[in-house]
């Protein structure tokens, strides 16, 4: 085989062209001009609005790109001078630090230092985006997931975790695969501490921009009794909450009620469904249905040591469903797990680029922005280029659609970008 190196010093040619058609699709749609209304003005004197900045990360990441210096290389590999320029990470960075909000930082009496940042402002653009982007959440009822996780990092205030290794523990709220509130904390608090706090932010947020939520998914972190008392102030809201001693309150109501079987994916299960009952510290205020359920251990060698059977409890008002309908919509919530693997993989949020807990919050706010954004380009895409669909993961998106060479020429005072692929990329503008 012989080879020909060839260099293109005059970079006429791109290899991933897909860029400047996700461009396209953003202000054919608006995009760009929705998100510049939503944020706070900027000077008179810049020379990016915000969309420019949001969506120069967003580049990065569609491009494959890790850290968030690689905006850099998205800049030099795609500006057009006088037609199509990127920001620089230095410009994004200087920006973030105009929206970064002080953190909060809280004592305890046995003398351990919580700190959170919330920001408000950017919270509500997010907000305003999901609405933007997902009508559906202003029609239908949806279900709103809550969870933490833990993103390993050393910076300059990342504080110890539970778990080994320093870092943030940041809590989310999804609506499905959409991260629709992102409240930063640092790693030493535990996803109990003020939880009930940070749900009642988020749920503000929500319903001030029209989203309907009819039923809360949390796991065993919210089974206190501050929890339930935010919960069941919100008229018309199921809760589904994951409980403790799932043991001992089967034991409590085994000669009571009757034991049902049931089918939970392809395991075999046994259940109770209890209809009033006070979940342990909790007042009788807050008396609702509670179903236990224990399967067989999958491992023999464990029943010598732990018993037979694996139990699990869950808390709800929810009256209506099925023990089995209620215990299989419980455990959709495992999406939260998938949807942090994204968030961290495919968004960058395992790399935060800051020094210090208030930027980095901005930069998992605006990522998240990124993730909406990107599904949001799925389902418009999708239709045409068939390879693709709504689950996609940036790296099969990178392969089917931003991988094409396109070079871009001057003609009679106009650009043209010229595409090199038998793919429907025509299908897809004159579609839009």
């Amino acid at each position: 085989m012989q080879i020909n190196f060839i260099k293109d010093t005059k970079k006429k040619y791109n290899p991933q062209g897909g860029i400047y058609f996700i461009r396209r699709i953003f202000q054919q749609n608006h995009i760009d001009k929705f998100i510049d209304e939503c944020f706070p003005g900027r000077s008179k004197q810049r020379v990016y609005s915000d969309s420019d900045l949001v969506l120069g990360l967003c580049y990065n990441i569609f491009k494959g790109g890790t850290y968030f210096e690689d905006m850099n290389q998205v800049r030099k590999d795609h500006n057009v001078p006088g037609y199509i320029e990127f920001p620089s990470s230095d410009s994004v960075k200087y920006r973030i630090e105009q929206l970064a909000e002080s953190t909060s930082i809280i004592k305890t009496k046995k003398s351990i230092t919580h700190e959170f940042n919330i920001n408000d402002k950017l919270s509500r653009i997010l907000a305003k985006l999901t609405v933007r982007l997902n009508p559906d959440f202003k029609k239908h009822e949806q279900i709103l997931d809550y969870d933490n996780t833990i993103i390993t990092t050393v910076k300059g205030d990342s504080k110890l975790c539970y778990k080994e290794g320093y870092g943030y523990q940041p809590g989310v709220m999804f609506i499905g695969r959409e991260p629709v509130y992102v409240e930063g904390r640092n790693g030493n608090s535990p996803s109990t501490y003020l939880m009930d706090k940070t749900l009642n932010r988020g749920i503000k947020a929500l319903k001030d921009e029209g989203v309907k939520i009819g039923a809360i998914r949390i796991d065993g972190a919210a089974y206190q009794k501050n929890v339930f008392k935010v919960i069941r102030r919100q008229k018309g809201v199921r809760y589904y909450i994951r409980g403790k001693n799932a043991v001992s309150i089967w034991n409590a109501i085994y000669q009571r009620d009757s034991v049902g079987k049931v089918l939970i994916g392809t395991r075999r299960a046994e259940y109770i469904d209890h209809e009033w009952f006070t979940p342990e510290g909790v007042d009788h205020e807050n008396e609702c249905r509670v179903i236990v359920y224990r399967y067989d251990r999958e491992d023999p060698q464990m029943d010598l040591f732990e018993g037979k059977y694996i139990y699990y409890v869950i808390y709800t008002n929810d009256r209506t469903l099925s023990p089995e309908e209620i215990i299989n919509l419980y455990n959709q919530r495992g999406i939260a797990e998938q949807n942090f693997d994204r968030l961290k993989n495919d968004f960058n949020w395992s790399h935060p680029p800051f020094d210090n807990l208030a930027m980095n919050t901005v930069y998992l706010i605006m990522t998240a922005m990124g993730c909406q954004l990107y599904h949001y380009l799925l389902r418009i895409i999708s239709k045409v280029f068939h390879e693709l669909d709504p689950d996609t993961r940036i790296k099969r998106f990178m392969l089917y659609f931003v991988n094409v060479v396109v070079k871009w020429s001057l003609h009679a005072r106009s650009y043209i970008l010229n595409v090199y692929s038998d793919r429907p990329y025509d299908k897809l503008i004159y579609s839009q």
